[in-house]
């Protein structure tokens, strides 16, 4: 088994036993022929044991909008939404940043190299 696959597999199950609430926010634009471009955001639940990992949860998220708007470039020639950031929040509606963890930028390739080779 190769290691992104155990990090999606310890993702999952940490996720699955979970005590805590986050809030991903992602924001992008929204594409339309019949009314133009809209700033938009989308949010979504996140349940994990550590700020740590809601992260690296969030970053995944991020990175498969990301995906999807290439794909739907090279498939369609354009993308109805493109993902532009994202903000998680803890329960108290405090941000959690990248920067407050150290030696995160290998996990996020990894994330990124697992997302990216997906056909």
């Amino acid at each position: 088994m190769n290691h992104a696959k155990s990090i999606l597999i310890f993702l999952i199950v940490l996720a699955v036993s979970c005590n805590k609430n986050y809030t991903y926010v992602e924001e992008g634009i929204k594409h339309s022929l019949s009314t133009g471009d809209k700033r938009i955001e989308k949010t979504e639940i996140i349940k994990s044991k550590s700020d740590s990992l809601a992260y690296l949860m969030s970053y995944e998220q991020f990175i498969k909008s990301k995906e999807v708007e290439r794909r739907m470039i090279k498939m369609l020639g354009r993308s109805n939404y493109t993902p532009e950031e994202f903000t998680l929040y803890n329960s108290s509606k405090g941000v959690i940043k990248e920067s407050d963890f150290s030696d995160i930028d290998s996990i996020k390739k990894e994330i990124e190299n697992k997302i990216y080779s997906l056909n």
